[in-house]
């Protein structure tokens, strides 16, 4: 039994108090000298070295290209360019512009490759931009590049282009000035449409093709074609020079497109040969088709020219969302999911789809595009709060924002409608699947 009165006791209980404090000083005093002076270290090597320039993050960036090369769809983001290297192309591909720059000049190379193309929806909606200088050596304007460039008043396209995608210019009201150099072959589908400030084209004998509606909606301009003029009223006669060309192109175009259609016909049939994923094939079989009323359409989503197949509910669109792509025989899923009703994808008539999420009175819309191997590359976002659902919320009500920048309803509701209400696919897109 403890003597609690005895002096022994309390020195054995003082020696105790006082091991049991230094050991919790040692514990928590997690650096050591040694630690210490490390860090002292760090702090100077820190405070020696300058500052990271842009230029100096462009160039280790541009360093690290050859590693890029090894997977195509990765992505290099510099600071004012996004890049991605494609091997088939050969060079890299500027698939966003991050700039605010008003006068942009787009460079020749990066690291030791060269600039091959403007990428799908490059630009799009950049109202800043006023004038672009396209090098010589991209061949290739993508789809929607410079689709919403308000404020766009001239550009000079180089002969090394070749072909100039799909709603490359749409809508870009203040473009006056457009040179196209010799040895530009292809104008495709409303490439110029909507270019209501555009007043004079000379087209090079080198073009080709010229896709309908190409100009339309350009009612002050006059495009000039081997010594001939026409004028709005003309443009018809204009496409109809390049009928023969349309059909035998249509028809080169169309082997990729038709072995795809082919195999998504299959596959909604039943017919899953050509998948892998033994869950996909499993939960189609035995779940989807059987008992679901899907209907279905096909839209190129990554800018390849070959169309992907979605597929979704008849009477809740949106709730069950499947994007299916097919590639060398076989077929693949990028999205494939059964979600809440307060979130969904859904498609626009320019290949962009848009990710819908609604949940306490507020909503978000982000728009993305897929790349060629399913993942999705962020191009723009909405956000809106209606009301609060917590009393103690002291959140701003109504707020609204456009790609993460504070706006008014009003500027709020103009670019919706510009980006997604005026591009949402019609119902008639869409064809149920036979039970």
């Amino acid at each position: 039994m403890l003597k609690y009165k005895k002096p022994a006791f309390w020195i054995i209980l003082a020696a105790i108090v006082i091991c049991i404090v230094v050991a919790v000083c040692f514990l928590t005093n997690s650096k050591t000298e040694e630690e210490l002076s490390i860090a002292e270290a760090d702090d100077e090597i820190e405070e020696s070295e300058p500052p990271i320039s842009d230029e100096a993050d462009e160039t280790s960036e541009a360093e690290s290209v050859t590693s890029v090369a090894a997977d195509e769809n990765q992505r290099i983001v510099g600071s004012k360019f996004v890049y991605r290297y494609n091997k088939e192309l050969g060079g890299i591909v500027i698939t966003k512009y991050l700039g605010e720059d008003e006068a942009v000049i787009i460079p020749k190379t990066f690291g030791d490759r060269p600039i091959v193309e403007v990428g799908y929806g490059a630009f799009s909606g950049k109202d800043n931009v006023t004038s672009i200088t396209i090098p010589d050596g991209v061949i290739s304007i993508a789809a929607l590049a410079f689709k919403y460039c308000e404020n766009l008043t001239d550009i000079t396209i180089p002969g090394s282009v070749t072909s100039i995608g799909d709603a490359a210019f749409h809508d870009c009201p203040n473009l006056k000035k457009v040179t196209i150099s010799d040895g530009v072959m292809r104008i495709s589908s409303y490439a110029f449409q909507g270019c209501t400030g555009l007043e004079s084209i000379e087209l090079p004998d080198s073009v080709i093709f010229i896709g309908h509606d190409a100009f339309d909606g350009c009612d002050k301009l006059r495009v000039t074609y081997k010594g001939q003029t026409y004028n709005a009223s003309d443009f018809d006669d204009l496409y109809s020079l390049f009928g023969y060309m349309r059909e035998q192109t249509a028809d080169v175009e169309s082997d990729a497109e038709q072995a795809a259609r082919a195999a998504y016909t299959a596959f909604l049939s039943g017919d899953v040969s050509m998948v892998d994923d033994a869950k996909l094939k499993q939960s189609w079989v035995d779940f989807y088709l059987p008992n679901s009323e899907l209907e279905y359409t096909f839209l190129d989503l990554d800018g390849d020219g070959v169309s992907e197949l979605l597929v979704q509910w008849v009477d809740d669109p949106g709730s069950m969302n499947a994007t299916f792509h097919y590639s060398d025989g076989k077929l693949f899923y990028w999205n494939f999911d059964t979600v809440e009703m307060t979130s969904w994808e859904s498609p626009l008539q320019n290949g962009i789809m848009v990710y819908q999420y609604h949940y306490g009175g507020s909503s978000t819309w982000s728009g993305f595009r897929y790349l060629s191997n399913g993942e999705a590359e962020h191009l723009f976002s909405f956000f809106a709060r209606y009301e609060v659902w917590f009393d103690d919320d002291t959140s701003k009500v109504p707020y609204y924002e456009v790609d993460r920048v504070e706006v008014d309803q009003e500027t709020f509701d103009r670019e919706f409608k510009k980006r997604i209400t005026d591009q949402e696919l019609e119902r008639s897109a869409w064809t149920p699947l036979p039970q």
